[in-house]
């Protein structure tokens, strides 16, 4: 029997020292066609994960390819698989799983099993959430109980029968605001840090659209700005513009909006916005920027919207390697470096670099 050759790309291993225990390695996958698809199942069971650095999770059922999108899909629920996948079978001990819904968009979600020190397994740039939108402060797999505790103070226990609906994204506010006068999270914030200018819808990459203003709150420490659904953002005026997610806190020393755990500076200019709902596997790239002081963050790029840099400064690996050219697609991010090398990482990180304009 030939080989399948799909439209779709072989999904990447998942190292064996990740799986959960008691999960070991379970033989390669079978691809085969059948009628319309191509089809990619385990014999067994998978395990998963949305990215290199994010923890794993457990699966079944088996994956057609959408040529569409050229995105291996669930066929039970259309749940879009994992860019990294292995085959395994359960070995020696008990499992200790927790069942979830996952929440892809308005009308895909399917089942998952979380692990214990596994439960956080979004990729960066986002994090787990209910599907409502409402934050969580605490998540963990315990004897097969999932145990939940909300932004908002709720505790909540679940089981297999009552497993909850979680996504992958932003959560509705940052944490919790109070000031010493009291009041609520939506008072106006008269803040040291001036609100960035709006990005220029025209320049949205597609399909985004704009969505709303600025939440502004206050949590008794630092004011904070942020959006609902996601950022659209641009380093400078006229520059590309890209995707990323995540509430903002004001720097009184450098009158900056940074990100709220890790520091990462906001882009110069800034709008709420989203993707129109019922939209899915929309085409981007995710890249880790590293900016000047050394801090990284994530973000996603789209076809056609790459060069994200300023003008005057152009795209180089973390490293100083030069690029020569990158282009996003279904994919993947393909990356040509200025010694030729073409590469077609996930999540590489790449910094902006004034542009050298002296001649040898």
């Amino acid at each position: 029997m030939c080989e399948v050759v799909s439209t779709c790309p072989d999904p990447l291993p998942v190292p064996p020292e990740e799986f959960p225990p008691p999960w070991k390695a379970g033989g390669p996958p079978k691809k085969s066609s059948y009628g319309k698809f191509d089809w990619f199942a385990c014999a067994k069971y998978l395990v998963g994960k949305w990215e290199a650095g994010s923890k794993t999770f457990t699966s079944g059922e088996s994956f057609y390819c959408n040529t569409t999108t050229n995105k291996w899909i669930r066929k039970v629920d259309s749940l879009e698989m994992p860019p990294f996948l292995s085959c395994v079978v359960q070995g020696a001990g008990q499992q200790n799983y927790c069942s979830i819904f996952m929440q892809q968009s308005e009308s895909v979600k399917g089942a998952l099993a979380l692990y214990s020190g596994n439960e956080q397994f979004c990729p960066s740039g986002v994090s787990v959430i209910f599907a409502n939108g409402t934050g969580i402060k605490n998540i963990t797999c315990s004897e097969n109980q999932l145990f939940i505790e909300s932004d908002d103070g709720k505790e909540e226990a679940f089981v297999k029968k009552t497993a909850p609906t979680l996504k992958c994204g932003i959560p509705n506010k940052p944490p919790p605001a109070h000031t010493e006068q009291g009041g609520d999270d939506n008072h106006e914030v008269p803040s040291a840090c001036p609100i960035p200018p709006e990005v220029p819808i025209d320049q949205y990459p597609s399909p985004w659209i704009k969505v709303g203003d600025f939440v502004k709150s206050n949590d008794g420490t630092y004011d904070y700005i942020y959006c609902p659904d996601g950022y659209i953002g641009q380093l400078g005026y006229g520059s590309k513009a890209f995707s990323f997610g995540h509430a903002y806190k004001c720097d009184e020393a450098t009158k900056k909006w940074v990100h709220h755990s890790d520091n990462y500076a906001a882009p110069e200019f800034l709008s709420c916005g989203a993707v129109p709902e019922g939209l899915q596997n929309i085409v981007h790239c995710g890249v880790r920027d590293r900016q000047p002081n050394g801090v990284v963050g994530f973000i996603a790029l789209y076809p056609g919207n790459e060069q994200y840099c300023k003008l005057g400064e152009t795209l180089q690996y973390a490293n100083g390697t030069a690029i020569r050219s990158l282009k996003c697609s279904a994919w993947g991010l393909a990356i040509e470096a200025d010694d030729g090398i073409r590469y077609n990482t996930l999540h590489p990180t790449l910094e902006c670099a004034k542009i050298n304009t002296t001649k040898d």
